[in-house]
C-alpha cells in the first residue's frame, strides 16, 4: 500500500523538488527518486497491490508533482527547446516509470508529454516528437495496446491537438509521422481509425470515365499500331 507522511500541498512541493532532483541525476535516477519519496513516507509493495488503489489523493498529489516540475523546467528553458534539456527528457522517462510502476495514474506520463508539446513552438514539436517515436514499445505498454481507455484517451488528445496547430501545408510530414505513430500504437479496430457509420465525402461530383478514346490520342495509337 501507499502512504504519506505528509498531504496536500507540501506533499506535491516535496514530492516536485524530488522529482526534478532525481531528472537532474545522469544515472540511476528511478532508484534515486523512489528513495526520497520513501524518505517522504511514500511507501510501496507490488504493482498489482498499488493498482488497488488507483485514483487515490496520494496517487494525483504525485501526479501533479510531475506537472509542476515540467511546468518549472519549461519556464526554466525561456526560449530553448525543451527536448533538448536532458532534464526534461529524464523527468518525462521518470513519469512512463512511475506510471509502470502504478505509483500515478496510467495517463500520466502522456498529459506531461502534452504539456510539453504545447510549451512549444510548431517548428519545435517536430523535434520534440521524436521522443515520442524513440519510445512506441513504452507508448504500447502505457496504453496495454490500446485497451486502456484513459491512457488512450490521453494519447489521442495529445496527438490531435498537435494536429491541429499544424500547417497542412508546411507541416505535411509531420503531420504524416503523428498518423504513423499513432498507427503503430493503437490496434487497427480502434473507434478514431475506423468510419464506424459508414459516412464518405460526397461533395464532389462523380466524374464519368470512359475507355473510348477520341481525338489525338485515338490517331497517336493507331499510328504507333496500338489497338
Amino acid at each position: 500500500a501507499m502512504m504519506v507522511a505528509v498531504s496536500g500541498p507540501k506533499l506535491v512541493e516535496a514530492a516536485k523538488a524530488a522529482i526534478i532532483t532525481s531528472a537532474s541525476l545522469k544515472t540511476e535516477n528511478a532508484g534515486e527518486l523512489e528513495k526520497m519519496l520513501n524518505a517522504l513516507g511514500y511507501s510501496w509493495a507490488t504493482p498489482e497491490e498499488v493498482a488497488k488503489i488507483d485514483g487515490s489523493p496520494e496517487q494525483e498529489d504525485l501526479a501533479l508533482a510531475f506537472r509542476l516540475g515540467l511546468e518549472q523546467l519549461v519556464i526554466e528553458n525561456k526560449s530553448m527547446e525543451s527536448i533538448k534539456d536532458a532534464r526534461i527528457v529524464s523527468l518525462m522517462d521518470l513519469s512512463v516509470h512511475a506510471a509502470m510502476q502504478s505509483w500515478v495514474p496510467r495517463q500520466l506520463p502522456l498529459m506531461v508529454i502534452h504539456e510539453m508539446l504545447e510549451a512549444q513552438t510548431a517548428d519545435q514539436c517536430s523535434q520534440a516528437f521524436c521522443y515520442l517515436e524513440q519510445r512506441v514499445d513504452k507508448l504500447r505498454q502505457l496504453t496495454e495496446n490500446g485497451e486502456h481507455k484513459y491512457s488512450q484517451a490521453a494519447l489521442l488528445r495529445c496527438c490531435n491537438t498537435l494536429m491541429q496547430r499544424l500547417s497542412k501545408s508546411s507541416s505535411l510530414l509531420l503531420c504524416g509521422r503523428v498518423l504513423m505513430l499513432l498507427a503503430h500504437v493503437l490496434p487497427l479496430t480502434e473507434k478514431s481509425g475506423v468510419n464506424l457509420k459508414g459516412e464518405f465525402n460526397r461533395a464532389t461530383a462523380d466524374i464519368p470515365y470512359s475507355t473510348e478514346l477520341e481525338g489525338d490520342e485515338a490517331e497517336r495509337l493507331a499510328a504507333e499500331g496500338g489497338d
